[in-house]
């Protein structure tokens, strides 16, 4: 069976990702990926907040082809519609990331042990497998989970705050987890914790 974390996964460079966002390598990093269509709501929040978030955050924003607003230009804070190449370097200086609930990004963060919040695709926009993703590990303490739905610039601050408070339980949660297990076996155990 197929792993679900690619090979290169954990070859980012820090050194490359602090030279690629001029970031300070003191104050935490939190990244934010709306997936490759991007999310105008949370795009939308995420500069809605952004004065809070850089309070205790450096912010590396994702937004989505189409989606970058060269109106927003912040020290601490900087925009890709897309990143490929350099991704291994970010998530080498990633500290929380913000994210949709696709099943290979998030076996990439518990792979590399990044606090993640949760936001799925809604059932408007997909089968609802994100929503199920999502829930899954929430409920693993792997992560945080929120519906867009639900998702305001109040409770976005809020839940991250609590994500922060409870890092190290998400952490230790986080290296327990059984590498070995593929998208596959994931799926199936998922399917039995549902059915019991």
């Amino acid at each position: 069976m197929e792993q679900t974390i690619r090979e290169d996964l954990k070859n980012g460079n820090a050194h490359n990702g602090y030279q690629l966002t001029g970031f300070n390598e003191n104050k935490k990093v939190l990244l934010v990926m709306g997936g490759s269509l991007g999310s105008k709501k949370l795009n939308s929040i995420i500069r809605e907040n952004l004065d809070a978030l850089l309070q205790q955050y450096q912010v590396i924003h994702l937004t989505g082809k189409g989606l970058k607003d060269a109106q927003v230009k912040k020290s601490g804070y900087i925009q890709y519609e897309f990143v490929k190449e350099d991704l291994t370097d970010l998530l080498a200086i990633t500290d929380t990331v913000i994210s949709r609930a696709g099943s290979n990004a998030i076996y990439e963060f518990l792979t590399l042990r990044i606090p993640m919040l949760l936001v799925p695709l809604g059932l408007d926009q997909s089968r609802g497998d994100q929503i199920d993703n999502a829930n899954h590990f929430a409920d693993k303490g792997y992560a945080k989970a929120i519906d867009e739905e639900q998702l305001t610039a109040q409770i976005l601050l809020q839940e991250l705050n609590e994500m922060e408070q409870e890092r190290t339980r998400i952490i230790n949660n986080m290296k327990s987890y059984e590498q070995s297990y593929t998208k596959e076996a994931l799926f199936d155990k998922m399917i039995k914790d549902a059915l019991n």
